[in-house]
């Protein structure tokens, strides 16, 4: 996306920034065809990235971690921005694990301007399987860890919400990070 008016601005946690950051991105018609790609136990893509986008800044918060709401948000929304159907390729799980982020990372900057942390974040979110492509910014960090944990609830979610709900405090983010934030565990600096 283009930050050129953000440059100057220090990394804050604003939550109104990351909302409107957010909202925007989830509006936009390129990000809205993620829906027709189903993805982990009946979710589709595009939900899977606003849980991943707004996991990423809960934990942010929780655990005092310093980041750009604008490039976490947009990262966060197109990490998985490969578009297809992972039941209609004839590629393996591990293939897809390995070569999708290469994929997103194509697809996103054929339509937006990303710039390096955003780049980065899209490319290293299945580290370690991705072993020579590694998070290299907070945001990366954040998202990855954050991706991990909500295809693991998502496919896990038998009979409940597949999503995380506006407003809600994110519930079931809170409950398994407990233990995380309470031994204040910080992942990056």
């Amino acid at each position: 996306m283009d930050h050129a008016e953000n440059a100057s601005q220090t990394e804050t946690n604003s939550e109104e920034a990351f909302n409107s950051a957010l909202n925007r991105l989830m509006n936009d018609e390129n990000i809205l065809k993620m829906k027709q790609f189903g993805q982990h136990h009946g979710n589709n893509t595009y939900q899977h990235c606003v849980n991943v986008a707004k996991c990423s800044f809960y934990l942010a918060q929780k655990m005092h971690i310093r980041i750009n709401e604008e490039e976490l948000a947009t990262g966060a929304m197109l990490h998985d921005y490969y578009l297809y159907c992972t039941k209609d390729v004839t590629m393996s799980g591990f293939r897809h694990g390995i070569s999708h982020p290469k994929t997103a990372l194509e697809n996103a900057g054929r339509i937006w301007p990303l710039d390096r942390k955003e780049k980065n974040i899209i490319r290293t979110h299945m580290f370690p399987l991705t072993l020579v492509h590694v998070p290299r910014c907070r945001e990366a960090w954040l998202v990855s860890l954050a991706d991990k944990y909500c295809a693991a609830r998502e496919f896990t979610a038998v009979g409940e919400e597949n999503c995380i709900e506006p407003g809600d405090g994110s519930h079931w983010i809170s409950s398994y990070f407990h233990h995380v934030i309470e031994q204040k565990s910080v992942l990056v600096s």
